[in-house]
């Protein structure tokens, strides 16, 4: 399935990673619809929000998201938005549910693109899959799952990492100490093409997806290439206590059944990061 002419619906649109997907859906050619709260800020949406078709509602409202469905018959669900009361697993799972209910009763065609859920260690590492599964088959649904590595870039929110950095260094400000562990980072814009290719990609219903750039690197290297742009001739972040070690995103799924993978490297993702903050 091709995306250009289609219908999408994207909730979450005006968030850090919605918002850069949502340009990246109307490059495409695509038609798109934005589920948003009465509280949500066009920031990021910069002159597109004028433009897009919004729906007000929010995920803890049944109602509001089959009317939502109803008004706008999407082809694609596209489905980043979180939890307003908090991204704890058991509300994200409700919401999850709550959506996936009402896909079922308006648009059960419609493909289904989400992000997978931060799970608490108590439900067990397999919580998300196993939610993902239960709401496909109760519904019939075409899902697929993505699981995101550490997202940075243009609209980052100001107190994450390596976004935060930038903000003191720009204020001439003490620096944070660093966690001294070692992320995945992928940029915004890669992750924006791995839901277009999540959403045009046949075959690829009931699997989950790890999107990143496949490397771990030190949270010390990416503060020493952010300060080297910037020019800082003071001191850097001094080290926080040791972050226990993760582990990079396995790609060779992506790459091979999505015909996805990172084409953004870190130095150039910070530049842009410093050049266009929003």
């Amino acid at each position: 399935m091709t995306l250009r002419g289609k219908t999408a619906l994207v909730t979450g649109a005006t968030g850090f990673i919605g918002s850069r997907l949502v340009r990246r859906l109307a490059a495409e050619g695509c038609r798109v619809h934005a589920l948003v709260r009465k509280t949500s800020r066009p920031d990021r949406l910069e002159g597109l929000w004028d433009e897009l078709p919004r729906h007000v509602g929010d995920l803890g409202d049944a109602q509001s998201l089959a009317a939502c469905l109803r008004a706008c018959r999407p082809d694609v669900v596209f489905h980043l938005a979180k939890d307003r009361q908090g991204a704890r697993f058991e509300r994200e799972a409700a919401a999850t549910l709550r959506l996936a209910d009402a896909l079922g009763r308006e648009a059960p065609k419609a493909r289904w693109v989400r992000t997978a859920h931060a799970v608490e260690e108590r439900f067990g590492r397999s919580a998300d899959a196993e939610l993902a599964r239960a709401a496909a088959a109760k519904h019939k649904l075409a899902v697929v799952t993505l699981e995101l590595f550490l997202v940075y870039g243009p609209g980052q929110g100001a107190k994450d990492f390596p976004r935060r950095l930038l903000e003191e260094a720009e204020a001439a400000g003490p620096l944070s100490a660093l966690e001294g562990g070692a992320r995945d980072f992928v940029h915004v814009d890669d992750v924006a093409g791995a839901y277009v290719a999540a959403a045009e990609k046949p075959g690829v219903e009931g699997r989950t997806f790890q999107i990143g750039s496949g490397v771990l690197t030190p949270e010390a290297e990416v503060a020493a290439e952010l300060l080297k742009i910037l020019e800082w001739k003071a001191a850097g972040p001094a080290a926080g206590k040791a972050a226990a070690g993760g582990h990079p995103a396995d790609l060779g799924p992506a790459r091979r059944d999505l015909g996805w993978e990172p084409t953004t490297s870190l130095k150039r993702g910070l530049a842009q990061l410093v050049r266009r903050k929003v």
